[in-house]
């Protein structure tokens, strides 16, 4: 053999040998620069294969810096620009690198570079890119007419990504994503706020369209918020940033925390365009003897949830950040003072940034909320898989539905501020860190406070509260106040869904001291310190005059209703049948209704003893109808305890009025088989049943779904279904209940839920042969599929309602011809 034969073997040899193989690759400086090992690739087969599996490993996570000069770098192995297509498609083609992150550092910018490293290595990827971001915004500043098709198509897909485009945020979320980490720049809040502002006439068009750009379809757990500032050279110009840009994202994305960073700006500033109408910013000017910029982050503005943190980043170009001075701090006292901030429990700390090198100073105040979110997502996941086992076992705790005496706490030694701002019931009032709804006096004997009346408070949390936080209630008279330690009880039961994630309704109970208990008007704001001031408190509604004498029988309540399309015909129907069996009153809420179901409630409003109360979300939820429509349909779980709170205001303000209290769906009706109303029923039923409290009378559902019945005009529709299912729903299933107002403290939509004393008899139900509740479906309710086969297919006729069809017939038939409806 010769000699260079033999060469080849013994080479070959070598670089078979895996420990070998190793040992070179250990002893090459790969992190520094491994496109220059390509050549080894030639080698052997072997080292070509162990040198692309280096590059792939090298490559998982990307970096990609463009620099000036031509030249661009990925993950720092340097590449003249004619040769960055050719290494784009040899990491893909060759090495078949697997990337599972990118970071951007780019300091110039091209968009054919940037959208072939896209198009060749990133959508060309085995799974997609979870972690998309940049260290700077110059990818951003792409003009109107250019638009990255990569990055509509990546952005929704990824875990973190940004700094988002305007691009992106117009075209990328269809569907709803979840960002671990949403990166966005003062840029693009500006850009917003400028495409509206020259697309628009008027403040209102102008807020409208900011509204319409910025999509509820995102949330994220941190949103990073790069801040620029202007270089010092160019003077002491203001760097405006538009406010209710800032306030929109807040409130749609609903972060749980906000990462700022501070910068220096390169860029111009196009936030001017913005003052044309006359809003609110967040940067303000001062200017001294010196330039420095104050800069007021007004936290309850600026993030609308309290559960939100704040972290500040330190800034970059030689700045430090410190505690400002005293001089400085008063400055932004004095502020807080002409401000008039909403709640003083706040925590609020003042900054200095100072650059080294020169004059300039940044002060900044941040406001903190005292009352930090201590919800930990990873220890209710536990919890909730713990409480399912012990659901499955029969061995789940449950809360008590009846309250054990308390002692009412009153601090004598609070010196109060009267507070500034009464707010009205039924609009939400943030105290506290907890929306407030609805306030009403109740004097009903109870085993919480037996000798004492109450305030009884309807709020709703981020989360639970119910033994978690202390809750301390003033309560102001005409020319009196106290102070007293309130008592929480959640409305929402930890069996019905033991998940903490969700917003959930309480009832609080504010007991009233003697001394004050004569008062004819109240109102009370609520503070988790005792002795804390609050400039706005909720006005008490009181007892109405004459609800001494003998009250009235039975009131119906109906949740918040949401419709988009015309539902007047089956409504009014559904109102006359309420009225004909006695009912007295007939609350119903509502979000959004056509201009056609206004016109019904409006007349009945105005000739029948009709209440119309309109409802909003709490603060922190979509409250456009359109989406709010969206966000109701697809947060079931959310939705369910949102209907909780109208449930209870309006069993609430019929406590002194009424005997019992009915909660109704639209679709839902309780006919009387022996009686022709409500009144005779319930007080046959109490004189069977006079050795008991009565807490809830239930009655059990049968479903009527569409049938090929005889063609009727859309507002006789429940009296002309003649059909309905064989079979009788189970007790506690799909029944409703009349609740009594002398013996409940708080009710669900099926039946009565906390007692007001324990010697009150748990929900009883109407026999067959008393009361039928006709349930009117379209399609089987999801919650009975394994047997919607049974329900649909085998009826009966149903000859509950033929004694009251002609009255009921006539009395539509008026209303339809007072009111004007064609048929």
């Amino acid at each position: 053999m010769s000699s260079p034969e033999l060469h080849q073997t013994a080479s070959d040899n070598v670089f078979r040998n895996k420990m070998l193989v190793d040992k070179i690759l250990k002893n090459l400086d790969s992190d520094k620069d491994y496109f220059k090992l390509l050549p080894l690739r030639l080698i052997t087969k072997k080292f070509d294969c162990e040198i692309l599996k280096l590059i792939k490993n090298k490559c998982k996570h990307i970096e990609y810096k463009i620099g000036n000069g031509g030249y661009y770098y990925i993950n720092g192995q340097e590449t003249h620009h004619y040769k960055v297509l050719e290494a784009f498609r040899f990491l893909r083609n060759v090495a078949e690198i697997d990337i599972k992150s990118v970071e951007f550092d780019i300091s110039g910018f091209s968009v054919r570079f940037h959208e072939e490293f896209m198009t060749t290595l990133i959508l060309t990827n085995k799974e997609s890119v979870r972690f998309l971001t940049s260290k700077n915004d110059m990818w951003c500043h792409l003009t109107p007419d250019q638009v990255c098709l990569p990055c509509r198509r990546l952005a929704p897909l990824c875990h973190e990504y940004g700094p988002m485009t305007m691009d992106v945020l117009l075209n990328s979320f269809k569907d709803p994503p979840h960002f671990k980490m949403l990166k966005i720049t003062d840029y693009l809040i500006q850009q917003i706020a400028k495409e509206c502002v020259n697309s628009s006439e008027t403040r209102d068009q102008c807020l409208s369209q900011m509204r319409s750009m910025i999509t509820p379809n995102i949330s994220c757990d941190k949103l990073f918020i790069t801040l620029f500032f202007l270089d010092w050279n160019i003077g002491d110009a203001p760097h405006t940033q538009p406010k209710e840009v800032l306030e929109e994202i807040m409130r749609k994305w609903c972060p749980r925390t906000i990462q700022l960073e501070f910068i220096r700006n390169p860029y111009r500033n196009i936030s001017h365009e913005w003052r044309r109408f006359p809003l609110h910013t967040v940067w303000e000017q001062f200017s001294e003897n010196k330039p420095t910029l104050f800069l007021r982050l007004e936290y309850w503005k600026f993030v609308p949830n309290d559960d939100i943190l704040i972290e500040v980043e330190q800034p970059v170009n030689d700045f430090q950040i410190s505690l400002a001075s005293s001089e400085v701090d008063e400055k932004f006292k004095n502020w807080r003072n002409v401000l008039e901030y909403r709640d003083p429990e706040s925590i609020r700390q003042s900054f200095t940034m100072r650059h080294k090198l020169s004059n300039l100073e940044i002060h900044f105040e941040l406001e903190l909320i005292e009352y930090e979110d201590q919800f930990d997502q990873q220890k209710d996941d536990v919890f909730v898989k713990e409480y399912l086992k012990l659901m499955q076992m029969g061995r789940a705790p449950a809360r008590p539905i009846v309250e054990k005496e308390s002692k009412v706490e009153e601090n004598y030694w609070c010196f109060l501020k009267r507070p500034k701002y009464i707010e009205s019931p039924r609009h939400w009032v943030r105290m506290a860190g907890i929306d407030v709804y609805s306030a009403y006096f109740d004097d009903r004997d109870n085993s919480l406070f037996p000798e004492n009346a109450a305030i009884q408070i309807l709020v709703m949390s981020n989360h639970s509260i119910e033994s978690k936080i202390p809750i301390y209630c003033n309560t102001f008279t005409e020319n009196s106040y106290s102070t007293v330690k309130g008592y929480i009880r959640e409305i929402w039961q930890t069996g019905w869904d033991p998940r903490d994630s969700f917003q959930v309704p309480s009832l609080i109970t504010c007991p009233i001291t003697k001394r004050i208990d004569g008062s004819k008007e109240m109102s009370v704001s609520l503070t988790r310190k005792k002795c804390k001031d609050n400039k706005s408190a909720m006005k008490v509604i009181m007892k109405p005059k004459g609800s001494e004498s003998k009250k009235k029988e039975v009131a119906v309540c109906v949740k918040g209703l949401d419709y988009q399309e015309d539902i007047s015909n089956r409504l009014l129907e559904w109102i006359e049948m309420q009225y004909l069996f006695g009912v007295d009153t007939v609350s119903i809420y509502h979000f959004y209704l056509s201009n056609e179901t206004q016109k019904i409630l409006k007349y009945y409003k105005t000739n029948r003893n009709l209440k119309v109360i309109p409802l909003s979300l709490p603060p922190g939820n979509p409250n456009e109808p359109l989406e709010r429509s969206a966000f109701l349909k697809g947060n079931r779980p959310q939705k369910r305890r949102h209907e909780l709170l109208p449930y209870n205001d309006c069993f609430y303000s019929h406590i002194h009025t009424h005997r019992y209290v009915l909660i109704l769906d639209i679709d839902e009706v309780i006919v009387p088989v022996e009686f022709d109303n409500y009144g005779d029923l319930l007080q046959d039923f109490e004189s069977k049943t006079s050795g008991f409290r009565l807490s809830s009378i239930s009655t059990r559902n049968v479903f009527k779904f569409p049938s090929n019945f005889t063609l009727f005009p859309h507002y006789h529709y429940m009296i002309s279904n003649k059909k309905r299912s064989r079979k009788t729903s189970l007790k506690g299933e799909y029944g409703k209940s009349f609740s009594s107002t002398s013996t409940v403290a708080t009710v669900f939509n099926h039946f009565a839920l906390h007692k007001l004393s324990p010697a009150v008899a748990k929900s009883q139900y109407f026999l067959a042969s008393e009361a039928v509740k006709l349930h009117y479906k379209s399609e089987c309710p999801w919650e009975s599929k394994k047997e919607c086969h049974q329900l649909q297919t085998d009826v009966i006729d149903d000859t509950s309602l033929d004694r009251f069809e002609r009255n009921l017939r006539n009395r539509v038939d008026q209303v339809v011809k007072e009111v004007g409806i064609k048929n």
